[in-house]
């Protein structure tokens, strides 16, 4: 690996050295800190003499060819990033495969830790198989290969930094002789950086590898096991949780979360997977009192009376989708008092994770070393039925929202809180492109149906065809920044005799920040092959141009009364039933508003976490 500038990383990552029968790192002479990291760890180190040849901003692959002529040539190499944190038992996970000596192999995928705080987390909570982030060919941050092949050396030419070599490298072998090792690694700090120099800043701040994080969980079981108590384990990979359990509890119900008891069809996959069967075996050899891993399904969840649980263990890293679809399977089962607890849980450092246990059980009632946490429930039927309602089901009339980005969650969720005093029919968020998880969750909070769409390829158009994904015959689309100030009704009643209806904003131009239309006129279709058409000529004007040239050509209805408000809200008409703020609201300002300030903290109040 080439390590400049890099010594932080470079001592996260030392563990690897006790995978490989040499550890090579290139760096050079002025760069005494990476150096020290190396003789601490027992690292070989070469000092590039072509890093920065020609005036070269960072060649990485002029380098790393340096180092592979350094080695035997007969011989596996291993090109890394330093950065890159393998798993714990790489080396007996590699060499039960079979390997193909004319063939490039690269890892299943790998795991981003963009801070310090997420890395320590993770480090030792192997496996990183959530979240992952895959690549469609063999990608530099891992290389293996034999050196007695031909293509054994990197491209020079192709640039001067640490970009694209490793592309045309891994384009240079058939399709057929790229391949994955079925097992992924631990990123340091963000991707796509540095790629001419370090320029980041410190990712870790004080020499010396980084300390392990603390675990609680002999603390936790104490509290909360005793005689007769059952808990349910979700999520085995390693033994050892499963053995300190087993201590405190009567009986230790283990799920097995990430397919450890899955039988592939793949070789590699399943080569590999009989390797964590046979040490999670011989981990949890002569516990009597805990199950093997049981697939989480029905069958399983049938076998577990409800209301017999005194806790529920989560080991994985909590994440949306995986909550979302077990709580309302699992919640039933806990006792009245009994516990949820799990890891991952650090507000100010590690906010994601953090945020989705607010979300759904509140701040923890007592956090631990290691950033575990642990929520008790007095109704766990109860609160449930309160933390997820029943979404009101698709039904003849909707409105229907649209969010394309992360900013427009927080002034859909307020709309949506002022829309239910005034309308409680169906709602649906319609979500286009990546899905969000954070308006997913609340969404499923405040019982509106979510759809997740594909975006437009034509971003201008991603509005008009996410709308086409409209569940109802007659829907009311609102923008995000609106406030509802009074019933809907009169849209709906004007659908009556027409097929769209339209109203004007403060300047009399045709509003797009409320409408509504029917199934039946094919509204959106064709409102989006005319904006479309227009598109090569006036780019992202086209979609105002084409609702203008309809509503001139009488194809809208446009409705006489301005009720819906889209000026300076100190000139805001009393009649005023919509008040859009699409201006403050990609300035960031909505709590300028007073109305809209306090609709914001009427939500929250909702949101809050529920009693126990």
């Amino acid at each position: 690996m080439v390590s400049v500038d890099y010594a932080d990383y470079l001592e996260c990552i030392a563990p690897n050295v006790r995978h490989f029968d040499r550890f090579l790192v290139i760096t050079v002479e002025s760069d005494t800190r990476t150096q020290e990291v190396c003789r601490r760890h027992g690292m070989e180190i070469l000092f590039s003499r072509r890093l920065y040849e020609d005036g070269a901003a960072f060649h990485k692959a002029a380098a790393l060819n340096e180092g592979l002529a350094a080695l035997d040539q007969d011989a596996w190499v291993a090109v890394m990033d330093s950065d890159i944190l393998l798993p714990h038992d790489f080396r007996e996970r590699l060499d039960a495969q079979e390997l193909d000596g004319q063939c490039l192999y690269g890892l299943a995928g790998r795991r981003v830790c963009p801070t310090l705080a997420e890395f320590r987390a993770l480090a030792s909570r192997e496996p990183w198989t959530d979240n992952l982030i895959y690549t469609t060919f063999v990608i530099g941050y891992f290389n293996l290969f034999h050196l007695t092949q031909e293509l054994n050396r990197y491209p020079e030419n192709t640039s001067d930094d640490a970009s694209t070599y490793d592309v045309v490298f891994s384009d240079r072998f058939p399709a057929t002789r790229r391949r994955y090792l079925p097992f992924v690694c631990l990123h340091a700090g963000d991707t796509s950086q540095n790629w001419r120099g370090r320029t980041t800043d410190p990712f870790l701040e004080t020499a010396g590898t980084p300390a392990e994080e603390p675990d609680a969980t002999a603390e936790i079981a104490a509290l909360l096991g005793g005689p007769d108590t059952h808990v349910v384990q979700i999520g085995c990979y390693r033994g050892e949780p499963g053995r300190t359990l087993a201590q405190h509890f009567a009986r230790v119900t283990v799920i097995d979360h990430w397919g450890l008891t899955a039988r592939v069809p793949a070789a590699a996959l399943e080569t590999d997977l009989s390797i964590l069967r046979a040490r999670y075996a011989d981990e949890t050899a002569g516990i009597s009192n805990i199950t093997p891993p049981l697939e989480h399904s029905a069958e399983t969840l049938a076998g577990i009376p409800d209301g017999s649980l005194d806790a529920l263990w989560l080991t994985p890293e909590p994440e949306y989708d995986f909550l979302l679809n077990s709580l309302p399977a699992w919640l039933p089962k806990l006792k009245p008092g009994g516990a949820i607890t799990g890891g991952f849980y650090d507000a100010e450092l590690l906010p994601g994770p953090a945020r989705l246990v607010h979300l759904l059980f509140g701040v923890p009632d007592k956090t631990f070393a290691g950033r575990q946490w642990l929520r008790r429930l007095a109704d766990p039927a109860g609160y449930l039925a309160s933390l997820l309602p029943p979404v009101v089901s698709s039904s003849a009339r909707g409105v229907v929202y649209l969010a394309t980005s992360e900013e427009d969650v927080e002034p859909l969720l307020v709309s949506f809180s002022s829309l239910r005093r005034h309308w409680q029919g169906a709602v649906c968020v319609i979500s286009a492109g990546d899905e969000n998880p954070s308006l997913c969750l609340a969404c499923a909070r405040l019982g509106v149906e979510f759809r997740n769409v594909p975006a437009s390829v034509l971003p201008e158009l991603t509005m008009l065809r996410a709308l086409e994904w409209s569940p109802f015959a007659e829907s009311i689309f609102l923008d995000a920044a609106t406030l509802v100030r009074a019933p809907l009704d009169w849209l709906f009643d004007a659908l009556l005799a027409h097929d769209s209806v339209f109203c004007t904003g403060a300047s009399n131009a045709v509003s797009t920040a409320v409408f509504a239309w029917c199934r039946r006129g094919g509204l959106p279709d064709l409102w989006c092959a005319l904006a479309a058409a227009m598109l090569p000529f006036l780019g992202p004007k086209s979609v105002a141009a084409a609702l203008a040239s309809l509503a001139r050509d009488g194809v809208i209805h446009v409705l006489p009364e301005a009720r819906v408000w889209s000026g300076a809200v100190n000139r805001m008409p009393a009649s005023t039933r919509l008040l859009a703020l699409p201006r403050l609201a990609r300035a960031g300002a909505l709590h300028l508003y007073a109305p809209w300030a306090e609709e914001e903290q009427a939500l929250l109040r909702l949101l809050q976490p529920l009693p126990g």
